[in-house]
């Protein structure tokens, strides 16, 4: 049963670092017993790269215990399938992170996608496992959840509220969990803590390892209390895909063999890879080979690894033994190095021991007699040519007209005899063949011409309106006055489109309209700073956003926009929250139309977002000086964010990023008047939702964080 290889499942060593959300996973060695089509229990380990923090790696546990049938089939051709159970755990330390910042609500749930497949060459075919797991009911008395205004000092073992009945004898064994998304080196609680135990009245409750640093003495701390989560699927079921492809007396093994995506559904969908292999949102099917801890291949990450995530076998927490970590049979896109996973179900192949040769003895006669005349022919052909801007079309036109007579005989006479017996010699094979010469006559051929004539026409490219966009995650830094924290780190995602005109524009000038900059502010981001106090029903916050757009080979080489707003929140009772529900916000402006002049007519120009700068006010529940607080937040884009680009001459649009220099130049600046006073229920300024959620960032209120230890050897 899958449950015996649980008995050994362990916490390895901490949780590894995430941005905005974490997942690690421990296992154990494989414990079941085997039978003769299954492998018993197998754990399998996925390294995934967070989406929505790149550089961030995230490793999962797949455990797989499976039986193939049918059994003692043909090596080659014959058709069997797979049946059993998979399950994906979740651990208390990375519930608990998740809690930490409110992002899991009441329900916690988990999405997955891998397909499963021969592990070493021995069978064909393919399964893709796709599948969402039952949410979990969360947020009730020893469940876990988060817990807003809890107060300690460092090197303390108490953890301290003013509100009754916050912990409760319950919650005793969940871990506990403090984390800051703006700054992944504050670690107040050390990841491995639990609750040891909760004193009468629950205004208190004790851990089990001291706090590393004091938690903020003025409102307190948002922790998170988890516990491991099991998510288990027992109807696994692939139907006959697989066919057999081994040797007589052998097995067709399956397992693992690659994944694209897994998923914590929470108040957020908290994506981890998107597609297998290696890269920034991919999942890599990796581990070590043994012995010698021979390591599989490492995702990218960011500091860079050579490594696994998860530690060599048997330490608690590893996956099972990759059978080769290098020179194997399974190839993944990033990476040229092949593996051979652990398989975990086999088709056992019959045969072996019974030698089977054949005597074959063939005689073949062929006669072939070929006649052909030909008369003669005769062609006239004239063309046309038509220059365009880059390429030239000819035109042609032929008449041929041809009289042939062909005749032709064959006979063939074929003798064949095939003997089958139980020997090991095998007779030789021989063939005798006798074909007559064939015969061809052919008349003359006249051929008369050319009567050729050719014109050449040069025809202008039509100049057209193209549209264009662009999705880039913004690496900010943002900063806070009064200074109640260190400047913090920040991802915004900006998106622009525009429409330019002309295309090409041979040094003409370029007008971009209908430029559109749209962002989503999901309910949850919010609903953590009503969560915290920060922000409450009718709250206003007034905001100043600018976003530089560079033009490429242009006079003007950037144009700054404007943007002015003092949005009003609104936030609804909700007897299911503590301080009301807020409402979510999708808002998208439309920025003024301007227009570009090329510095020449023969170079590309490409428009790129180079900058954005957003500062908004916020009104606080803090005693001063903290009631004020303005967060001044600068971004950049990560790589070049090039929107759109028009060529000098020719109609073909050019498709690769022109770099933006970063030579002085001309400023034009616009101010964008505020489309409302009041933030809709639908809707609002961006850059304003921008700030916003940047400041509950800043604030603490919006914050996860892990630290990644490595394990002890065992």
């Amino acid at each position: 049963m899958i449950l015996d290889w649980k008995r050994r499942f362990g916490i390895y060593g901490g949780v590894a670092a995430l941005g905005v959300a974490a997942l690690t996973v421990a296992g154990g060695s494989v414990a079941t017993t085997a039978s003769a089509s299954t492998n018993g229990t197998v754990l399998y380990e996925a390294d995934c790269g967070a989406q929505l923090s790149a550089g961030t790696v995230a490793p999962f546990i797949i455990a797989l215990n499976v039986n193939a049938s049918p059994d003692a089939i043909a090596p080659t051709g014959a058709t069997f399938g797979a049946t059993g159970t998979v399950e994906l755990p979740i651990i208390g330390p990375v519930v608990a992170g998740s809690e930490a910042v409110g992002l899991v609500g009441t329900t916690f749930g988990l999405s997955a996608q891998f397909d499963i497949g021969s592990t070493d060459g021995t069978a064909t075919g393919d399964y893709t496992y796709t599948h969402t797991f039952p949410t979990v009911a969360v947020g009730g008395a020893g469940q876990p959840r988060h817990i807003i205004h809890v107060k300690y000092p460092a090197g303390t073992t108490t953890l301290t509220t003013t509100v009754a009945n916050t912990f409760t004898p319950a919650d005793v064994g969940l871990s506990v969990a403090y984390t800051n998304l703006g700054d992944s080196t504050d670690k107040r609680i050390d990841p491995l803590s639990v609750i040891t135990a909760v004193p009468a009245g629950g205004k208190t409750a004790t851990i089990s390892i001291p706090t590393i640093k004091a938690s903020d003495q003025n409102v307190g701390d948002a922790i998170g209390l988890g516990k491991e989560i099991d998510f288990t699927d027992s109807s696994l079921a692939t139907g006959n895909v697989f066919t057999t492809a081994g040797a007589p007396g052998g097995n067709a093994n399956i397992g693992v063999t690659s994944v694209t995506i897994i998923t914590e559904n929470a108040a957020l969908a908290l994506k981890f890879g998107g597609t297998p292999g290696v890269g920034a949102k991919n999942c890599l099917l990796t581990g070590y080979g043994e012995p010698g801890d021979i390591p599989g291949p490492a995702q990218q990450a960011n500091p860079p690894t050579s490594l696994p995530v998860l530690p060599a076998p048997p330490a608690t927490g590893a996956a099972s033994p990759l059978v080769l970590a290098t020179g194997g049979f399974v190839s993944q896109p990033g990476t040229a190095q092949k593996i051979t996973p652990a398989a975990a179900a086999h088709a056992t192949l019959s045969g072996g021991g019974t030698t089977t040769t054949s005597s074959s003895t063939s005689t073949s006669t062929s006669t072939s007699t070929s006649t052909s005349t030909t008369a003669p022919t005769t062609t006239t052909s004239s063309s046309t040519t038509t220059t365009f801007p880059g390429e030239t079309t000819t035109s042609s036109s032929s008449t041929t007209s041809t009289s042939s007579t062909s005749t032709s005989s064959t006979s063939t006479t074929s003798t064949s005899t095939s003997t089958s017996t139980s020997t090991s010699t095998t007779a030789p094979t021989t063939t005798t063949s006798t074909t007559a010469a064939p015969t061809t006559t052919t008349g003359p051929t006249t051929t008369t011409g050319p009567s050729t004539s050719t014109t050449s026409t040069t025809i202008p490219v039509k100049q057209v309106k193209i549209h264009g966009s662009e999705t880039n995650l913004n690496k900010c830094v943002s900063s806070l006055n009064p200074v109640l924290q260190p400047p913090s780190k920040i991802n915004v995602t900006i998106a622009l489109a525009t429409d330019a005109f002309p295309q090409p524009h041979e040094g003409e000038p370029i007008t971009l309209s209908n430029t559109k900059l749209t962002v989503t502010i999901d309910q949850a981001v919010l609903q953590l700073g009503v969560d915290a106090g920060f922000v409450t029903d009718g709250q206003k916050i007034p905001a100043v956003a600018t976003l530089v757009l560079a033009g490429s080979n242009t006079k003007e080489g950037t144009h700054t926009y404007s943007v002015k707003s003092t949005p009003v929140v609104h936030v609804v009772p909700d007897p299911t929250t503590v301080n009301g529900r807020a409402l979510p916000l999708t808002a998208s402006i439309v920025l003024p139309n301007t227009v570009w002049h090329p510095k020449n007519a023969t170079s590309v120009v490409a428009f790129s977002e180079k900058s954005a700068k957003i500062v908004a006010t916020l009104n606080t529940v803090l005693p001063p000086p903290n009631d004020v607080i303005t967060d001044t937040i600068t971004c950049l884009p990560n790589g070049t964010a090039q929107v759109i680009a028009l060529a000098a001459q020719g109609a073909a649009v050019p498709t690769t990023v022109v770099p933006i220099t970063a030579a002085a130049v001309t400023t034009t600046t616009t101010t964008h008047p505020a489309p409302a006073t009041t933030l809709p229920r639908t809707g609002a300024s961006v850059l304003v939702l921008l700030a916003l959620a940047a400041v509950m960032i800043d604030l603490g209120v919006c914050a996860i964080e892990f630290s990644r230890k490595r394990v002890r050897r065992i």
